[in-house]
């Protein structure tokens, strides 16, 4: 091919450098390339254009590619905008492409046009690029990409890439969904994230981000944000560096993930465990009362006892007499600080049947009303008719009118409390659920609440503790709320306490709904036996001396004759001996070895009359483990007076076996 030809075949490129130059490039260029004039005559080609289509490079000049479109089948679906392409091209100098699909493959076409010194489009530079593979990768890649996506979503994964370089973010569709977004409706940058976490936990979130930028670091961060419809969201952000080849972080790569119900979750158990954990230490502490208590009121006991017989011994005008019943008075309080820590430990008598509590409330209003002071209105709202539950009464009294003198004592101006009760059930009541979690049924809610000063956070983990008191020193004893929590849970009822510093307190007590119950049962009051002397024997079973010396007096001033034993094997051994049998066993339950209630079984199998009378610093209830017990027939807790003591004897010796 003459200089000429090719210089009139590629166009006027040589103008701007050297003509072999440019024609070798044009030649061994790796893609196809050739030339067309306006009736579509190819005028040059390169070699790769001629191996592309198997074609020695003489039969491709002069071909016509119009023609040959038109004869080839598989050309035709082109054809049409093949040449639209290329005539656009040489009317209006201006380049264009085609995409094809030939033969399985995916062409590229350029037409760029060719200008003559006249500005006049001679002819077009045609480049066909096989795009075949590019196309393939770009496919794989959004398959790839969609795959991502579905997995992102169905795991709830939000992923994100921090560019430390124009700290842009671009981050997925579920990111954006975990955001409460549009998926890719904001444009994220490190600011505009710190815009949607909470103020609370802002500065933490900060920090965070900031050192791990600064210092390369790997980072995993927990945080609030608020959606835009308000909602509140905890997230978890895992944060990973990545490096270019000269070991410099160029971009930070991350996943976002919402784990609301698994925080929601470990602060619930965080909760339990602190409940469980305040129930332990209050049942170590009920222990620790009951022990003392039992142990105190033996001394209790003898202290009473011997009291008493001094009094009957002395003179009204003797000068020890006022000393005497002061002592005897100061046993009757000691004995209500123990009752009241009986009753946190759950160990005091007690005597449950169905009751209403509204109608018990409404027997307490007037008693109450004159608890409260004139500046403080009391109000009740009772909205259980006919409802009942088991519950001993006195015990409610103790409950409402502890939890009331609370509230008055809380109230230092004008205020309010308000006493009221409702029905619940107990799955759908969120305040029954904290306090005894799982639980189900009906249940009456007794609500105390006031407008007092409320109780400070410190201090509300604590206040059923015995002798914790949030009063002023002499003020309180610290027993009030631990009896209303001790009563509560020994009629298998739950309180819970809700407080706020300067907007009061309320107190919720629970108890279950008895379903189909009876009428309430009303006690009718019984006439006392006198107390007349009974001779016989009674066997007396007390391992403590003083008290054990005290009750043999009485019983022998009674007319009674009585045998002491230490234990309870040493009182088998002495009904052995015994020639007649005692009319009466008295015995303390809690005994060194055997204990009084095993004894008592011994002796019955062998005499199905014989009677018993037990003695206990404990309540009958809390005794269950060893049998049933009737606080007004063959029980009587310590300390006792003599007058009493005596009564429950001549009351049990009438009981009919």
């Amino acid at each position: 091919m003459a200089s000429q030809s090719k210089s009139t075949s590629i166009g006027n490129a040589t103008r701007e450098g050297n003509l072999a130059d440019v024609y070798a490039a044009f030649y061994h260029a790796p893609i196809p390339i050739f030339i067309i004039d306006r009736e579509g005559t190819i005028t040059d080609a390169n070699a790769s254009f001629s191996a592309r289509y198997s074609q020695l490079h003489s039969r491709c000049i002069g071909a016509n590619i119009f023609e040959d479109m038109a004869s080839r089948p598989s050309a035709k679906p082109f054809y049409e905008k093949r040449i639209a392409s290329i005539q656009k091209v040489f009317s209006t100098g201006e380049s264009a492409s085609i995409l094809e699909f030939v033969g399985g493959r995916s062409v590229l076409s350029g037409i760029y046009p060719v200008h003559s010194e006249e500005r006049k489009v001679e002819k077009c530079f045609i480049v066909n690029q096989d795009i075949t593979s590019q196309n393939e990768l770009e496919h794989r890649f959004r398959e790839q990409q969609t795959h991502w996506d579905i997995t992102s979503q169905s795991c709830r994964l939000g992923l994100w890439k921090l560019d430390l370089k124009t700290m842009s973010i671009d981050a997925n569709a579920e990111h954006d969904r975990i955001l409460g977004v549009e998926p890719y409706s904001i444009k994220w940058t490190p600011q505009s994230f710190f815009d949607v976490i909470v103020p609370e936990d802002l500065p933490y979130a900060k920090s965070v981000i900031s050192d791990s930028i600064a210092n390369s670091q790997d980072e995993h961060l927990e945080c609030r944000i608020r959606r835009p419809d308000g909602s509140i969201r905890w997230l978890s952000v895992l944060a990973k560096h990545q490096f270019d080849q000269e070991g410099k972080p160029t971009h930070l790569m991350g996943v976002t993930q919402d784990i609301t119900e698994n925080k929601e979750l470990e602060l619930k158990h965080e909760e339990l465990q602190k409940q469980l954990l305040q129930s332990q230490k209050i049942a170590l502490i009920g222990q620790l009362a009951g022990g003392i208590a039992h142990d105190f009121n033996n001394v209790l006991t003898a202290i009473q006892g011997n009291t008493d017989m001094m009094l009957n011994a002395v003179d009204e005008d003797h000068p020890f007499r006022r000393n005497l019943a002061t002592i005897s008075s100061s046993v009757s309080r000691s004995a209500e600080m123990v009752r009241k820590l009986l009753a946190f430990a759950r160990k005091q008598p007690m005597n449950p049947k169905n009751i209403e509590p509204d109608v018990e409330l409404k027997g307490m209003q007037q008693m109450l009303g004159k608890l409260i002071r004139t500046n403080i209105s009391l109000r009740w709202i009772l909205q259980c008719p006919r409802v009942r539950v088991n519950l001993d009464p006195v015990n409610l009294v103790q409950i409402v009118t502890n939890l009331c003198v609370n509230a008055r004592d809380a109230i230092s101006e004008n205020g309010s409390i308000s006493v009221s009760t409702s029905v619940i059930d107990a799955e759908g009541c969120d305040e029954l659920q904290r306090a005894a979690s799982g639980i189900s049924g009906e249940y009456v809610r007794i609500t105390v609440s006031d407008t007092g000063s409320g109780i400070d956070p410190h201090a509300l983990p604590h206040i059923y503790e015995p002798f914790f008191t949030t009063k002023d020193v002499g003020n309180g004893t610290g027993l009030g709320l631990s009896t209303v929590y001790g009563i509560v849970k020994q009629n298998n009822g739950h309180i819970a306490c809700r407080t706020e510093i300067g907007e009061g307190t309320t107190f919720e007590i629970y108890f279950p709904i008895v379903p189909n119950a009876d009428a309430p049962v009303t006690s009718t009051p019984t006439q006392e036996p006198p107390l007349t002397g009974q001779r016989g024997l009674i066997l007396l079973v007390e391992d403590e001396p003083d008290i054990a010396n005290i009750i043999r007096i009485v019983l022998e001033n009674e007319g009674f004759t009585v045998f002491v034993a230490k234990s309870a094997e040493e009182g088998l051994d002495i009904v052995d001996i015994l020639k007649e049998r005692p009319c009466l066993i008295i015995s303390d339950i809690m005994l060194p070895g055997m204990n009084g209630i095993a004894m008592s079984g011994e002796l019955l199998r062998r005499d199905p009359t014989m009677k018993f009378l037990f003695i206990s610093g404990c309540s009958a209830e809390n005794l269950g483990e060893f049998g049933k017990f009737s606080a007004d027939t063959n029980f009587i807790s310590k300390p006792f007076s003599l007058i009493r003591f005596i009564k429950t004897v001549n009351t049990t010796l009438k009981q009919v076996r």
